[in-house]
């Protein structure tokens, strides 16, 4: 990724095989990685050690990803953890939700590693948090950014 920092990533999704994948795509991208199954799992390590990007599904058991989004987003001391919203559900209402909710990026599953890494790259280097846009879908790609 690059040669300033090695980031450190959580997934927060509830199918294992994904979130194996994820964790160890990010691994091999060179990120810290772990993975939280739940809202209430992932708020609370974000709180304790916040990491630089949180990658989330938007359907969890007892909460969803979009409150996820907001909860980080409403609490100051983690104004610079970046989102990356990934979902196989993305018709524009549910990418212009997910910017509502406070992502910095969407990305379309499947996707592959390629995706994956420029997204990240894109994100993490955004000096602001980009806003997304189902407007601004890059063409041939799977991701939206502002």
């Amino acid at each position: 990724m690059t040669d300033k920092k090695q980031w450190r990533a959580l997934v927060v999704d509830d199918e294992p095989v994904f979130t194996a994948r994820l964790t160890i795509a990010l691994k091999t991208l060179g990120f810290l990685a772990d993975a939280a199954i739940d809202c209430q799992t992932a708020i609370r390590r974000i709180l304790q050690d916040p990491p630089d990007v949180v990658c989330v599904s938007l359907n969890l058991p007892r909460d969803s990803g979009y409150h996820l989004c907001e909860l980080i987003r409403r609490s100051p001391a983690l104004h610079r953890v970046k989102i990356v919203v990934i979902s196989d559900r993305h018709s524009p209402e549910v990418i212009a939700y997910a910017e509502e909710a406070g992502a910095n990026a969407f990305l379309k599953r499947p996707f592959k590693r390629e995706l994956l890494a420029e997204c990240m790259v894109t994100v993490l280097e955004e000096p602001r948090a980009p806003q997304v846009e189902a407007s601004q879908q890059i063409p041939g790609t799977a991701f939206a950014l502002g």
